[in-house]
């Protein structure tokens, strides 16, 4: 299924969580498709860094599943944006996210 599609099929106020700049791209990796979101940190990830959120005890839902207003409530305050300020505030400036595949990498070799 494409993102699009994945996307159109999302509840209407989970359609505009993810039309924002900010949600655009995974709030973990650089991948630009986040099909995934975490109510508990109020971001969306791709699906690769959801299994790692997951793995972590913070799982992440998709955004295809309904969703109780409490939980759209965190998305909409908080986003990508807004949490990465907040996680990342000591990473060095000009550090760049990893790309999807590293995530997948780094994924496997944490499990092994």
């Amino acid at each position: 299924m494409s993102y699009g599609s994945v996307v159109s099929s999302a509840a209407p106020a989970l359609r505009e969580i993810l039309g924002r700049e900010e949600n655009c791209e995974c709030a973990d990796c650089t991948s630009r498709s986040p099909t995934y979101a975490s109510p508990t940190l109020g971001v969306v990830v791709c699906e690769q860094c959801a299994g790692i959120h997951a793995m972590q005890g913070m799982p992440c839902r998709s955004v295809q599943e309904h969703w109780p207003e409490e939980d759209l409530t965190a998305l909409r305050a908080v986003g990508n944006l807004n949490a990465q300020c907040y996680w990342e505030y000591a990473v060095p400036f000009g550090e760049e996210k990893p790309e999807v595949s590293l995530v997948c990498v780094v994924n496997v070799l944490s499990t092994t």
